[in-house]
């Protein structure tokens, strides 16, 4: 992986209009929907975005953005999705946390994850002011 990130080049356009289009068929603002991709994306390995599945990883965004919108309040939520982000062709768990950020929690987590006997292949950990 290089040290390039999305910070030095910006999102696809195509990318942030697919993520636009699929939020407001979920009745999510499409304003709404860029700024959130924008931020959430904003520090990605733009190795690894060219590596993604685009109709995976769109869905995967705006997945986040409606667990983020349904409200405060911790929730955590595990989906099994086909490979994505340089997963090898092998299908993957996506685990994901929405919480007031705490100490240690990602490390706590990411922990918790490898003592249950499993494998990491990308930690994102957007951490987002509203």
């Amino acid at each position: 992986m290089t040290d390039r990130s999305t910070d030095d080049t910006s999102l696809p356009e195509p990318f942030v209009r697919a993520v636009q289009a699929l939020a407001t068929e979920r009745g999510i603002d499409a304003d709404l929907a860029a700024t959130f991709v924008r931020s959430v994306l904003r520090r990605m390995p733009t190795d690894l975005a060219a590596g993604a599945d685009p109709r995976t990883a769109v869905s995967g965004v705006v997945d986040v953005l409606e667990q983020v919108v349904a409200g405060p309040g911790p929730s955590v939520r595990v989906v099994s999705q086909p490979a994505s982000l340089d997963a090898g062709g092998r299908s993957i768990a996506v685990v994901q946390v929405h919480d007031l950020d705490r100490p240690f929690q990602l490390s706590t987590t990411l922990s918790t994850i490898r003592h249950l006997g499993h494998d990491v292949l990308r930690s994102l950990p957007p951490i987002i002011g509203v």
